[in-house]
């Protein structure tokens, strides 16, 4: 007997409605913890946002710029339309 594949959306909120990713304009769905849905962003875009703050902030690290780095290819292999550009503030060049 085989396992069953994992869900790919089971990390999303059920019966959530699709909306729009502001920045990669993929569709995408709540997660269920009350954050991404609020500023119309998606999974990696919502983190990025949030490594971008980081380093608005002046607290920005190494580590910090290999997982944005991350979250940007994760982005375009799923279909968003993404650049470095779009989190300018982010040292991808550092």
């Amino acid at each position: 007997m085989f396992k069953s594949a994992k869900k790919s959306n089971s990390h999303f909120a059920r019966g959530s409605g699709l909306f729009t990713c502001r920045v990669c304009k993929r569709s995408t769905r709540a997660t269920g913890n009350n954050d991404n849905e609020h500023v119309t962003l998606c999974v990696q875009c919502y983190e990025l946002a949030g490594i971008e703050n980081s380093f608005l902030d002046g607290c920005g690290e190494e580590r910090d710029i290999a997982e944005a780095r991350r979250l940007l290819k994760s982005c375009q292999e799923h279909g968003g339309k993404i650049t470095e550009a779009d989190f300018s503030d982010i040292p991808f060049t550092s």
